[in-house]
């Protein structure tokens, strides 16, 4: 039951750092190129959700060199991905 109460506490929080991200990435690409597709809302918000959660399941004495190196290799596939 705390589990269940555990993951509906977690889904709005995702949701909401998945809509965020989203909406920066498309902003970031209209200001640099001038122009985006609403793919990159998809890409942006689980690059945001899954970089994010780089904290929350590796340990935290894990170097930032490290986690950066982590971050970049996932957001590179997931942009080429898409």
């Amino acid at each position: 039951m705390k589990e269940l109460k555990k993951l509906f506490m977690l889904i709005p929080k995702l949701v909401l750092l998945f809509v965020f991200g989203g909406l920066m990435y498309m902003g970031v690409e209209i200001l640099f190129r001038g122009y985006t597709h609403f793919s990159m809302f998809f890409v942006g918000g689980l690059c945001f959700v899954l970089v994010g959660g780089i904290n929350e399941k590796l340990p935290w004495n894990m170097a930032f060199v490290s986690q950066m190196m982590i971050a970049s290799l996932l957001v590179s596939l997931l942009r080429e991905w898409y």
